[in-house]
């Protein structure tokens, strides 16, 4: 236990911290995690169990195209691509995970579910994914498991989505279609940041659940034409309670926020603050209301804060109203405070603009310092939100210490300005450019010799701009090929053998930012062709020096002509048995822990049809040499003599020493040095045909070495 303690340093733990608990801590610290490269680029990737598995393991999966996945019972693992792009084009299944990774993934004409959390889990991040053309719910935690009290029967706890891009595409989550009476499927502390949603599938719905304590927080929701898919809802249709901010909403249908407002075992509070809601054609930004009905041996009613919000330019076509806040039902003791909100052009048919009470006068509500214009004219930008000069709004808001900021997060400082953007008397400049989003279409197979593709990159946009321009390259592959209109949406693509390639699409906005995105094209071999062997291309032969880091064996560019290679596998076959791999079965190898020698190792590839070739490569590591201190051999290779010559200022007592592969003495020869450069000649026309290394020793003070082939 003390060297546990001393390992980890002073640490406060709380007082229900168990010794058992603290034993795993100090247990998991000695335990060195590793990097564990899964898939072969195509088909269904599954991991059942920790077996061979450690916490703080990664999961990489290898580049590819894959039909679906599923991970099962994991803990403390990250679930990340391996150096390059991964992309889902079906379902993959989360089931039962605990503080687990899942990032950088893209998913890609899913049909029906993307990820689906089956389980229970909890202290997960899902990160940096996009989804593109996916008919269903990209998350989809629905469930009928029941709560209990206890935090084990959560559907999901603690949970974070975080990065998340959306394009044409289902629900961000989808949880419980009941609410709280039901008592099923609870969902608590997750958090939904940084989220982009572009032309969506749904009728508007993003979140919906029984969620307590939801953090939503960044989002840039752009929805593009006319939403036709009819239902009453909001982006965030919930039970439950928490913090809805810095959420930027332009077109669509529906509410922001539609909330029954409650509280898992203690008073749910809602704050709905420094949001900008604009141009949606149905309901107002925020409906929230307290029913009791949600009411059960867990759940409580809430309070409702509404604080600094824009919403404007908001119509209706279905004879309601879109006043900024709608509010229904807040018995006491629990109220709803309606606070330093903007609004501009709202369709309400008479009803107030602001706060709409419709739960006839039974709750006690703050409303104060709000503002409403017929016109953003003269107050704010209609696009940004950002107050112009001499605005009306400037300084007219109360201070409200649970707003800090604005929602660009610029500080508001003095007094703050009414509305979800802070002017503070300075000049704001606009939001960044946000980046063009490259699509490279969905991947194709082709057989031989058809010969031909078309890329297709007409799916890119730019969220706040115009794309100006596209570029097309080849990534890799087994060939060279002609791009025809490279700088064009839909490039023709010709030249192909069989294999697979990989091109990239770049796009640039009409203000210089850009994005790429790459698809995969493979190439089968023609019917009825005998299958020709892949080609194994183990690297160059190279020498390296002491001290010798990690040696990456690289297999990259080994090729299969007339398909593509499905397994890689190395083998040592020669030298010091030192060397350590970090793993033999990968196109990219680290080696370590090497000494002195000739190693020699074996490249074997297969291909899709099960042929197989092998190539070998030699790693020459030989001892360093200090400044200015030189031995070279010549000629090499040589067949009969060899001259050596020595550069260095120590002379005296010298011995040449010449070993084998094998490490064994097979010629000596002795002789003084007693000038700077020396040179000296052996016969080597004994020795068989191979490599040799030659050591030099100066009197015990300086070694040398070089290495020679004998033909």
């Amino acid at each position: 236990m003390e060297g546990c303690l001393l390992h980890i340093g002073k640490v406060l733990f709380p007082r229900s911290f168990s010794l058992s608990a603290f034993l795993l801590i100090c247990c998991a610290l000695t335990v060195h995690a590793k990097t564990v490269v899964i898939g072969s680029g195509l088909g269904f990737i599954s991991v059942p169990d920790m077996n061979g598995l450690n916490p703080g393991d990664v999961l990489a999966i290898t580049p590819g195209q894959y039909s679906g996945g599923a991970f099962n019972n994991l803990k403390g693992i990250t679930i990340t691509n391996n150096g390059g792009t991964v992309v889902f084009s079906g379902q993959v299944t989360l089931n039962t995970l605990i503080e687990c990774v899942f990032s950088g993934f893209q998913f890609k004409n899913v049909t029906g579910i993307s990820i689906r959390w089956d389980g229970n889990s909890r202290r997960c991040i899902e990160k940096n994914i996009y989804f593109q053309d996916c008919t269903g719910n990209t998350n989809d935690a629905s469930d009928h498991n029941p709560y209990t009290g206890d935090t084990s029967s959560l559907k999901l706890y603690m949970c974070t989505f975080d990065s998340l891009t959306l394009f044409r595409s289902g629900m961000v989550m989808m949880g419980s279609w009941g609410d709280a009476a039901a008592q099923i499927c609870y969902i608590d502390s997750v958090v939904f940041s940084r989220i982009r949603v572009d032309s969506t599938l749904t009728n508007g719905v993003e979140v919906r659940g029984v969620i307590f304590r939801l953090d939503a927080h960044d989002w840039k929701v752009t929805y593009k034409g006319i939403n036709t898919v009819s239902g009453d809802v909001g982006i965030f249709y919930i039970v439950g309670n928490g913090a809805i901010h810095d959420i930027y909403r332009t077109g669509g249908r529906g509410y922001i926020l539609r909330i029954w407002n409650t509280g898992l075992k203690s008073v749910g509070n809602t704050y709905f603050y420094n949001n900008i809601d604009l141009n949606s054609m149905l309901y107002g930004s925020l409906d929230t209301r307290m029913d009791p009905a949600q009411f059960t041996q867990y759940v409580t009613g809430g309070n409702c804060y509404i604080f600094n919000n824009t919403s404007g330019n908001k119509g209706d076509n279905i004879g309601y109203w879109a006043a900024l806040a709608v509010v229904g039902i807040y018995a006491q003791p629990y109220i709803c405070q309606t606070r330093n909100n903007l609004g501009f052009n709202l369709t309400t048919r008479g009803k107030p603009p602001i706060t709409m009470n419709q739960s006839n006068g039974t709750w006690v509500s703050d409303s104060s310092n709000n503002m409403y214009f017929d016109k953003p004219d003269g107050v704010v930008d209609p696009v940004t939100g950002i107050p112009v000069s001499n605005s009306p709004v400037l300084g007219k808001g109360l201070i409200l210490p649970l707003v800090q900021d604005d929602y660009y997060h610029n500080p508001r400082t003095g007094a703050y300005d009414i509305g979800a953007v802070q002017h503070s008397g300075a000049i704001i400049p606009p939001p960044p450019n946000q980046p063009p989003v490259a699509v490279a279409g969905a991947a194709q197979t082709i057989t031989a010799p058809t010969g031909t593709v078309t890329l297709n990159g007409s799916a890119s946009y730019d969220p706040d701009g115009t794309i100006s321009a596209f570029s097309w390259v080849l990534i890799s592959g087994p060939a060279a090929v002609t791009i025809s209109n490279a700088n064009t949406a839909g490039p023709v693509v010709t030249g192909f053998i069989p294999g697979v390639y990989t091109f990239q699409l770049s796009v640039t906005d009409n203000s210089g930012a850009s994005g790429t995105d790459q698809v995969l094209i493979t190439v089968n071999p023609a019917v009825n062709k005998e299958n020709q062997l892949p080609v194994a291309l183990a690297g160059p032969d190279t020498t390296i020096y002491l001290p010798a880091g990690p040696y990456l064996l690289n297999a990259s560019r080994s090729y299969d002509p007339d398909g593509m290679i499905t397994s890689y596998q190395w083998q040592q076959i020669s030298g010091p048995n030192t060397a350590i791999a970090s793993s033999m079965n990968s196109s990219e190898v680290d080696i370590t822990h090497l000494e002195p020698g000739l190693y020699e190792f074996r490249l074997t590839v297969t291909d899709n049809l099960g042929a197989t070739s092998s190539a070998l490569v030699k790693i020459a590591v030989d001892q360093p040499s200090g400044p200015g201190d030189q031995l070279t051999v010549f000629p090499n290779p040589a067949h009969d003599l060899i001259q050596s010559r020595i550069t260095s200022p120590v002379n005296g007592k010298l011995r040449m020493n010449i070993y084998d592969m094998n490490g064994r003495v097979v010629l000596t020869n002795q002789s003084g040095k007693s000038t700077e450069i020396f040179e000296e000649s052996l016969n080597i026309n004994s020795l068989a045909a191979g490599m040799y290394t030659i050591q030099v020793n100066i009197t015990n003070r300086k070694t040398l070495a070089a290495k020679f082939i004998k033909q």
